[in-house]
């Protein structure tokens, strides 16, 4: 007998089929096609989930009391009532892209970066006029929530963009396929036991 929450399972991680598959890949195009449909002018200084705001510092644990600390543009990842209602909130660091194409130095990586095909980056064609850049998902830091309030209000800490609908929808299914994508099938895991 299936155990409901394996049900509601496979209720949340459809498959997608071929066709669905063929539709993202399009859609994807146009956004590299007409990089405007991402973005939004800023209508007020409410940061909303997917808005990108500059400077914020991140820090990244490299080994044992060593730690690495770099001072970037960032998107907040969390949801927009967390960031009013939770103690801390997530926030993605935003790298240039010619950042990251010399980091990685594949070119094969790099057209699929650009094609927004890989999980951890989220690429951001003309973020700014004169650049690309790329949000790095595996790099989230958690914020004070009171400390970017307080930022943003003294303006210590600007918004500098925002994602429209059709731009903000695309961040959520990037973000979804990298933190809940299925496991590769020959990953096993146990399946609980209940204990009298």
């Amino acid at each position: 007998m299936e155990i409901r929450f394996e049900s509601l399972i496979k209720e949340l991680f459809p498959s997608i089929t071929e066709s669905t598959k063929e539709q993202i890949k399009s859609a994807i195009k146009q956004f590299n096609v007409h990089p405007q449909l991402l973005y939004q002018s800023i209508s007020d200084e409410t940061i909303y989930q997917g808005d990108i705001i500059k400077e914020i510092q991140f820090v990244t644990l490299i080994s044992y009391n060593k730690y690495s600390k770099k001072t970037l543009s960032g998107m907040l990842i969390s949801n927009t009532c967390d960031y009013v209602n939770r103690e801390l909130i997530l926030i993605a660091p935003i790298y240039p892209f010619n950042y990251i194409k010399d980091r990685y130095k594949n070119r094969s990586f790099v057209e699929s970066l650009k094609m927004n095909t890989i999980y951890d980056k989220f690429y951001l064609p003309n973020y700014k006029k004169d650049n690309d850049y790329v949000v790095d998902f595996s790099g989230i830091n958690s914020v004070k929530a009171d400390y970017l309030l307080d930022s943003i209000k003294n303006n210590k800490i600007t918004k500098i963009m925002s994602l429209s609908q059709y731009g903000f929808y695309f961040f959520l299914t990037k973000l979804t396929v990298y933190l809940m994508r299925r496991e590769a099938p020959n990953i096993i895991r146990e399946k609980p036991t209940l204990i009298n």
